[in-house]
């Protein structure tokens, strides 16, 4: 499955060349926001030009990223596969609210959240 996360216009390619081109030549860009705010294009050839000193990026504009690619060549980025908010903390949680829906499921025979079919 490749997902394209949609994004309104006016944060598509939010952080563009121009603004990553300001950025200190140690700079660090991290984007664990959301896939397309940052151009792509544009933070890869930073990186490669040594115009920022790296980044992290745990979001991408198409997920999941083909395998091989560009970003896998750079020693000056790390990679890590849309986790950034799995904390110990967020996954706890996680898994109390699939113990209180079954719940209210089993016992109140409701569907919390429930999308139903047209």
């Amino acid at each position: 499955i490749t997902i394209h996360t949609p994004l309104m216009p006016s944060t598509k390619n939010l952080i563009n060349g121009d603004l990553i081109g300001l950025m200190k030549k140690d700079a660090i860009l991290i984007n664990a926001a959301r896939g397309g705010i940052v151009d792509e294009t544009a933070l890869l050839s930073a990186l490669k030009d040594k115009k920022i000193r790296g980044a992290g990026v745990d979001v991408f504009s198409t997920e999941p990223v083909p395998v091989p690619n560009e970003w896998q060549t750079l020693e000056n980025v790390v990679l890590s596969p849309h986790v950034g908010a799995s904390t110990e903390e967020a996954q706890f949680r996680v898994g109390e609210m699939a113990v209180h829906q079954m719940r209210e499921f089993f016992i109140n025979k409701n569907l919390l959240n429930e999308v139903k079919a047209k």
